[in-house]
């Protein structure tokens, strides 16, 4: 891979995070920035393998969950399939994700749930909320 304007980027978010920057962590990173759907595990390993980069499964799910930790991906989790990772830009704004029903690409979208309801749910629920991610499901832009 050259030092084209995405690994420089995709670098300086390393260095952001405090991660540093091995080829392994470059390619993984490019590949969920450059998809165009959320991508599994196993996917992501044939595409690991198909430039060349062997990487054990457990490596794998190592660096997805120090990027979805560090906010650099997010995971997707559904009961009908298994876990999706895609790519978050790396920012201090909170944001969630709306996953396409038609095309299953993934919009990243800003706002939130107010505090007053996150303090509702605590109350009602009895429970203490440390941090929430949301998962919008609906039409994007190009599929309305």
């Amino acid at each position: 891979m050259n030092k084209s304007y995405s690994e420089i980027k995709i670098r300086e978010d390393l260095k952001m995070v405090g991660l540093s920057a091995t080829q392994v962590r470059i390619r993984i990173l490019a590949m969920l920035r450059t998809a165009t759907t959320p991508l599994t595990v196993e996917q992501l390993m044939h595409l690991l393998n198909s430039v060349g980069i062997s990487i054990g499964r457990a490596s794998l799910f190592r660096n997805l969950d120090t990027f979805v930790r560090v906010g650099l991906a997010e995971r997707l989790s559904s009961n009908a399939r298994a876990s999706q990772y895609t790519a978050c830009h790396y920012s201090s704004d909170h944001h969630h994700h709306l996953i396409c029903t038609k095309c299953n690409r993934v919009v990243e979208v800003d706002g939130c749930v107010s505090v007053d309801t996150l303090s509702e749910i605590e109350k009602n629920a009895k429970v203490k909320i440390t941090g929430h991610s949301i998962i919008f499901y609906g039409l994007c832009a190009r599929c309305q």
